[in-house]
C-alpha cells in the first residue's frame, strides 16, 4: 500500500512538473520498436505457452501385437493361445504433480515477465541517457559558439589597439589563435553528437541516418525522494527483485516436487486378444486383460534421497544470491543518492556563485583591457574560465539527471 501511494506521488510531481514531450515520444517508440525488447516479449509469449503443456497428462500408448504364433505352420488358428491384440495404457502420475509441474512453468512465465520489465527499464534508462547526452552537448556547441562569437570580438579590439599603436601584435595573434581553437572544439562536440545521434537510431530499431527530433534543453529538476520510499518501490516493482522472487517459487516447487518423487506414479492399461476358432469349428472366446504398474522406488536413498537434498542446496542458492542482491541494490541506491545530493549542492554553488563571479570578472577585464588597466592574458583568462564554468554547470545537470534515470530503472517506475 505504502509504495502504491509513493507512485501516485510520483505520478502526480511529474504531471505537475510536466514532462519533456520529445523524450516522452522517443521513449514511445522504443517500447514499440526495440528489437531486443521485442526478443523479451516473444520469450513471455513462448513461456506463455509451457503453461498448459505442464500439467497435461502423458500420452496414452496404443499397442498392436501378436501373441503365441507356432513358428512351425504360422497358422493362427493351430493353438487356443494364438491371438492378436490391442492395447490402451495411461501413466496417472502421482496426485499433486501436475499442479507442482504447473507451478514450476508458472514461475518460470514470471521470471521471463519480470525480465522483460528489466528490459524495459534498461531500454528506457538507455534513451534517456543517451538523449540527456544529445541535449548536453547540443548547449555546449551553443556555448562554444557564443563564446567564439566573443572571441571575434577579442580580435577586433586586439586588432584595433594595435593599428593605433595601443596594442601588441603578439595580442592579435594570441587572439586568432584562441578563435581558431573554438573551431576544432566544435568539430569535437558535433562528431559527438552524429555518434549520440546513431546510437539512439539503433535504440529506436531507426536507419542510422534516419531524421531525429532535436532534444529540448536540458534542465534541472530538484528531484528528492527518501531513501525509505525508494527502497519500498524497489522492493515491490524491481525487476531482478521481482525475477528472483519468481526463482524463489521454481525451487520451493522444484523441492515439493523431489518430495513427490518417493511416490510413484500409476501405469493402467486395457488390452483385448482376438482369437480364431479352432480348425474343427469348435469357438474360442476371445480375451479382454486389464493391468496396473507403478514403479519401486527400491534405490530412494541414490536417487530421490539426494534429489531432495539437491533441491534443498539449490533453494539455499538462491535464496543466498537474493539476499546478496538486495544488499548490492541498497548500496546502489544509496550511492546514486550521495551522488544526486552532490550534484544538486553543485548546481546551486556554480549558479549562484561561480558563474556570477566569472561574469563579473569577465566584464571587468572587457572594460578595463581597452583602455589598458587589464592585459590581454588576464582578459583571456577571464572568458576562458567563464565557459568552463557554464559547460560544468551543464555537465553537473547532465549527471544529476542520469542519476535519476539509473534510479528510476532501479525502481521499475517512471519517476522523471
Amino acid at each position: 500500500m505504502k509504495s502504491f501511494l509513493i507512485v501516485l506521488i510520483i505520478a502526480a510531481t511529474a504531471l505537475a512538473g510536466g514532462s519533456d514531450p520529445v523524450l516522452e515520444r522517443y521513449i514511445h517508440e522504443a517500447l514499440q520498436e526495440n528489437l531486443s525488447l521485442k526478443a523479451a516479449i516473444a520469450r513471455v509469449e513462448a513461456f506463455d505457452e509451457k503453461i498448459p503443456q505442464s500439467n497435461a497428462l502423458p500420452e496414452p500408448m496404443l499397442g498392436f501385437g501378436l501373441a503365441n504364433l507356432p513358428v512351425n505352420s504360422f497358422a493362427f488358428d493351430q493353438e487356443p493361445m494364438t491371438g492378436k491384440w490391442i492395447s490402451v495404457s495411461q501413466t496417472l502420475p502421482f496426485p499433486g504433480k501436475l499442479g507442482l509441474k504447473r507451478d514450476l512453468a508458472e514461475s518460470g512465465r514470471d521470471k521471463q515477465a519480470a525480465l522483460l520489465k528489466g528490459e524495459e527499464a534498461r531500454i528506457i534508462r538507455l534513451i534517456k541517457e543517451t538523449y540527456y547526452h544529445w541535449a548536453f552537448i547540443r548547449k555546449s556547441i551553443n556555448l562554444v559558439e557564443s563564446h567564439q562569437s566573443l572571441m571575434d570580438q577579442f580580435v577586433a579590439i586586439t586588432t584595433s589597439k594595435y593599428e593605433v599603436g595601443n596594442g601588441l601584435g603578439q595580442d592579435v595573434l594570441r587572439a586568432q589563435t584562441e578563435r581558431t581553437k573554438f573551431e576544432d572544439r566544435l568539430l569535437k562536440l558535433h562528431q559527438m553528437e552524429e555518434t549520440l545521434k546513431a546510437r539512439l537510431s539503433a535504440l529506436l530499431s531507426r536507419e542510422a541516418n534516419a531524421p531525429l527530433e532535436v532534444p529540448l534543453q536540458l534542465e534541472f529538476r530538484g528531484i528528492e525522494l527518501d531513501v525509505d520510499s525508494l527502497d519500498a518501490l524497489i522492493s515491490d516493482f524491481n525487476p531482478e527483485v521481482q525475477a528472483n522472487r519468481a526463482r524463489e517459487q521454481n525451487a520451493k516447487a522444484n523441492l515439493r516436487l523431489a518430495r513427490k518423487s518417493f511416490y510413484p506414479d500409476l501405469k493402467v492399461g486395457a488390452q483385448y486378444t482376438q482369437r480364431d476358432d479352432d480348425p474343427s469349428g469348435m469357438t474360442r472366446h476371445d480375451f479382454f486383460s486389464i493391468k496396473a504398474e507403478i514403479a519401486i522406488p527400491l534405490y530412494w536413498k541414490k536417487r530421490q534421497a539426494h534429489l531432495v537434498e539437491q533441491r534443498h542446496i539449490e533453494q539455499r542458492q538462491v535464496d543466498e544470491e537474493f539476499q546478496s542482491l538486495l544488499d548490492e541494490l541498497e548500496f546502489q541506491l544509496n550511492d546514486l543518492l550521495a551522488q544526486a545530493k552532490r550534484t544538486r549542492a553543485q548546481i546551486t554553488v556554480y549558479r549562484e556563485g561561480i558563474i556570477p563571479l566569472a561574469e563579473q570578472t569577465l566584464q571587468s577585464a572587457l572594460t578595463g583591457y581597452p583602455v589598458g588597466k587589464v592585459d590581454f592574458l588576464t582578459l583571456l583568462s577571464s572568458q576562458g574560465a567563464l565557459l568552463n564554468y557554464e559547460l560544468e554547470l551543464r555537465q553537473r545537470i547532465l549527471e544529476h539527471e542520469l542519476v535519476w534515470a539509473r534510479i528510476e530503472a532501479m525502481t521499475g517506475q517512471r519517476i522523471i
